[in-house]
């Protein structure tokens, strides 16, 4: 397998834009015509046949590129895509939400519609594959679960393109490569690889890099070996040798195969990987899709609560209402805005000295922290921050995921907390440490996800290991419809932590209502007595519950929350 360094060159010297300069660019790119046609007829032919079907696909080493989806979309509706490098899944994310930057890939659009009779369709085309994929993942070939520390549900299908002779040093690492890929599949599940023979380098740009060379022979021994039934196999040569200086492959293939029905050897079920992982401390990553809810300040999703003056009923607003009118900027300005923000002062100050208090006592340790419905916030992780080195935070809404995503990558429309920060640092004495805060808090963030928490796993398809602890502010009020339906999600959250593992939540009491611009949004009221009694009996030790009354009260018409709660609780040891 590729060592260390060379991973290391990818990441510091593979640049996207040269890659789809050299290769895809619709006027000169290499691989424009001749590669495009023969990967592209393939995939058409091999999804239109009606007998390769299912939900879910993973495209594994995608590189900067979504071609290799455009026929798959028609059939399944949960793709996850995913690449080694950072730069490739900036690539892959900007075309997806359609940034003005975002490489063409039109003419190969134009291609699968023109094959499957709808050359009219092109724009239809790009928008249901952007609805298909549900998720952008780092992946690693050279780990024996690629997607680690991610476990994600076996799929229908898998398909690489232009990939595996990069990380795989000999035909061995190939096949002990294709082995874990069958741990990704369901049984019966159809993996399609295509790529190139006989090559030893490729240029992007001015660097070059090395490639594996394989024979049919070799491709096709090595899918026997890792346990598939090959059911077809296709090789072609290369007829344009005109640019040989670029790469110097020979052919082109593709295989289609199969994992036996009776799987080679047990597919590790849920238990197999959370038994280990257990009973091991370090165990890593808890991605948790969260809430319905959206974040930061009660605000969003999943049963809510519209609780109707004067009737008895209590009909809430459900996701596709929060979808449609939930504004992150608008939630942002109305309580969070350094001229205006209704939170603050005096809910700021009380969230931030609770999670400092917490997080340098010392007691709550380890390497993985989830943010559950954080909405577009990061405030709440600037404590967590000196302790945990891998973090997710997540959410429901895609305008509030995208605003996290913007702070992060230090976008020039992103959401300004610079207030929030200065006053963590001056808690920890760091007054003068702001860039440094946030740029702390920018690298241990390794992931951002969306999350539904009404399910019982709040990750489908994703399934991952258990986290040291899990935090969430101003949430699960507007998510949960009653008292027993947040007690159930408590019980959820417990599959996600560890055991001795901590949980610390902290929001609004007896809170009906709050606005969000000019959007009323309602809200589970609820009291000291009734948190106290739903974490008992989702069966976790409660450490501390403080509450506090609301000071000021001149904005009532904006929420009408009579106090704030923190509570801290752990899992027991001998779950």
């Amino acid at each position: 397998m590729v060592h260390d360094n060379e991973q290391e060159r990818y990441i510091n010297e593979f640049d996207p834009k040269d890659y789809y300069e050299t290769y895809y660019n619709p006027k000169s790119g290499a691989l424009v015509g001749e590669w495009t046609h023969f990967i592209i007829k393939n995939l058409h032919e091999i999804f239109s046949t009606g007998e390769i079907v299912g939900d879910t696909l993973i495209d594994f080493g995608a590189g900067p590129a979504i071609y290799d989806l455009l026929s798959a979309c028609e059939v399944y509706k949960n793709i996850i895509t995913s690449d080694f490098l950072e730069q490739n899944r900036v690539e892959l994310n900007k075309w997806l939400k359609k940034d003005p930057e975002a490489f063409d890939w039109t003419p190969v659009v134009k291609l699968v519609c023109e094959l499957e009779g709808n050359s009219d369709n092109c724009e239809k085309k790009e928008e249901k594959l952007r609805k298909a994929v549900t998720l952008v993942l780092k992946c690693d070939a050279l780990k024996n679960n690629p997607f680690e520390p991610i476990v994600l549900e076996p799929a229908d299908c898998l398909v690489s393109c232009l990939c595996l002779e990069s990380p795989c040093v000999d035909a061995a690492a190939y096949c002990h490569t294709l082995k874990n890929f069958m741990d990704l599949l369901k049984p019966g599940g159809y993996i399609i690889i295509q790529s190139v023979l006989n090559s030893t380098f490729y240029y992007v740009g001015n660097k070059r890099f090395s490639s594996l060379t394989m024979t049919k022979e070799e491709i096709e021994t090595a899918f026997k070996e890792a346990g598939y039934e090959i059911k077809r196999m296709d090789v072609v040569p290369r007829e344009d040798r005109s640019r040989m200086d670029l790469s110097d492959f020979k052919n082109y293939y593709c295989v289609l195969a199969r994992k036996p029905v009776t799987a080679v050897g047990p597919t590790p079920s849920h238990s197999d990987f959370f038994h280990p992982l257990l009973a091991d401390c370090c165990s890593f990553l808890h991605f948790i899709n969260v809430l319905f809810v959206c974040a930061g300040s009660a605000t969003l999703l999943s049963a809510f609560v519209d609780k109707s003056v004067g009737t008895m009923d209590t009909p809430f607003s459900g996701p596709e209402t929060y979808m449609q009118e939930f504004n992150s900027k608008d939630y942002y300005e109305s309580y969070y805005s350094s001229n205006k923000g209704e939170l603050r002062g005096e809910w700021t100050d009380f969230v931030l000295r609770n999670f400092h208090e917490i997080f340098s006592s010392g007691d709550v340790k380890g390497d993985t922290l989830i943010d559950v419905g954080a909405g577009p916030s990061i405030y709440d992780l600037l404590s967590a921050c000196e302790v945990f080195t891998n973090i997710i935070t997540s959410d429901f809404l895609e305008q509030n995921l995208t605003e996290l995503k913007k702070w992060l990558t230090k976008d020039s429309n992103m959401l300004d907390w610079t207030p929030c920060v200065k006053f963590v640092c001056d808690l920890e004495g760091k007054s003068a440490n702001l860039v440094d805060k946030e740029e702390k808090l920018r690298k241990n963030v390794k992931q951002v996800l969306k999350c539904d928490v009404l399910k019982k796993n709040p990750f489908e398809p994703l399934v991952l290991p258990s986290a040291d602890c899990l935090i969430s502010c101003l949430c699960l009020e507007t998510a949960c419809k009653d008292v027993a339906t947040y007690c159930n999600t408590l019980k959820n959250f417990m599959d996600l932590l560890k055991p001795g593992g901590h949980i610390i939540l902290q929001s609004a009491l007896n809170g009906t209502f709050y606005y969000v611009g000019g959007k009323k949004f309602y809200g589970l009221t609820i009291t000291k007595e009734e948190i106290e009694k739903a974490f008992t009996e989702a069966g976790y030790e409660i450490v501390k519950l403080e509450v506090k009354e609301r000071e000021d009260k001149s904005r009532l018409d904006i929420s009408d929350f009579e106090g704030v709660y923190c509570i801290h609780a752990r899992k027991p040891c001998s779950l």
